[in-house]
């Protein structure tokens, strides 16, 4: 959980109300100018303020104090690595499904269990999923971006569609066709900003539409015809990660900066079929298959040049949703061994401010 602290103002700070007395800048220090933490005034201090650079002493996990001009905090590095967590299980089990929004409202919609596809939508409020409006038809494959109240859908099974529909919160309606009908590409963006990549149309593709809230038009091609790739991102700063060229599992990224596609750095492992949640500079890159048939549990991290180990999923997966962002990211339903209904939340803990009244 991330931690709330408000920040000094008014000579208050919200944690244990403490005054502005306790922040002396001038006076002798002792131990009732402590503000907190286990550690104890040095004698030297000759303002009335912990300053660890003037000091032997080693700030620890919990330690705040004053320092010019600046209230500062000393946490465990440990504290702020991401982890998955088991969130509400979806309704329905399907895998192929598309998603939006962010890991306290997000959505998922479409996707199949059996059947050629289903019309569901599922909304989340961070606990548990409860129904939405239906798509308009049955669609697996697809792909999706945008938030929960105003979400977008894009291509997808049967027939590689060249469909796109809105969502508004309540409802689903029509949007603007693509100009090339294609199932398991990407989609980035909100719903009047959109991009989305990849894919196959029964063979593969490099094509990249642009989506301004009416209508699709053309954008920079991928390197490379791409199969399964995940994605995260805006339409101005997009990002491709894996999937599959030719016969072969990638561990290429591209970057878009609304025109063209250029190099990032590579995945650590290829894979396809996986799902991706962030921004161009901080994203990840979570399930999917890295030596087909199969289905992993890994989970990388980007910023915005290399890519790093993060922590595992609890289930390995591909072909699931995923949405929010690379630090409160969300995986949802998927193609695995375990109950595809699961839901996982990726939560790395932040320091939270806001102003006091």
């Amino acid at each position: 959980m991330a931690r709330s602290i408000t920040k000094v103002s008014s000579g208050v700070i919200k944690d244990g109300t403490i005054t502005l007395s306790k922040l002396a800048t001038t006076g002798t220090a002792a131990s009732s100018t402590v503000l907190y933490g286990n550690f104890a005034w040095a004698a030297s201090s000759p303002s009335g303020k912990r300053d660890f650079t003037d000091t032997n002493a080693t700030p620890t996990a919990g330690d705040v104090w004053f320092e010019s001009g600046e209230l500062k905090f000393a946490i465990d590095p440990s504290s702020s690595t991401a982890v998955w967590i088991t969130g509400g299980n979806i309704t329905t089990a399907r895998r192929g499904l598309a998603a939006a929004g962010s890991q306290r409202a997000g959505l998922c919609f479409g996707g199949r269990n059996g059947s050629p596809g289903n019309a569901e939508t599922e909304e989340y409020n961070g606990t548990a999923w409860a129904s939405g409006g239906a798509l308009p038809a049955a669609r697996s494959y697809l792909s999706g971006c945008g938030t929960m109240t105003a979400g977008l859908s894009v291509g997808g099974n049967p027939s590689n569609s060249n469909t796109t529909s809105e969502y508004n919160g309540l409802a689903w309606s029509g949007g603007g066709n693509l100009t090339t009908g294609r199932s398991e590409g990407w989609a980035a963006g909100i719903q009047t900003a959109a991009i989305y990549f990849g894919g196959t149309t029964g063979s593969y593709s490099a094509v990249t539409e642009e989506y301004n809230g009416t209508a699709w038009g053309a954008g920079g091609n991928l390197t490379s015809a791409t199969d399964a790739p995940h994605g995260a991102g805006t339409l101005s700063a997009g990002l491709c990660m894996g999937g599959w060229v030719g016969s072969s599992l990638v561990q290429t990224t591209e970057e878009y900066n609304g025109t063209a596609w250029g190099s990032g750095g590579n995945l650590g492992t290829a894979n396809a079929q996986g799902a991706g949640a962030g921004v161009q500079t901080s994203a990840i890159s979570f399930g999917g298959d890295d030596a087909d048939p199969g289905y992993v549990q890994r989970t990388e991290e980007y910023n915005g040049s290399a890519w790093s180990s993060g922590s595992a999923l609890s289930t390995a997966v591909k072909y699931q949703g995923g949405a929010g962002t690379s630090t409160a990211g969300l995986s949802m339903g998927g193609y695995s061994t375990a109950n595809a209904t699961k839901c996982e939340e990726y939560t790395k803990p932040e320091m939270q401010w806001s102003s006091a009244s």
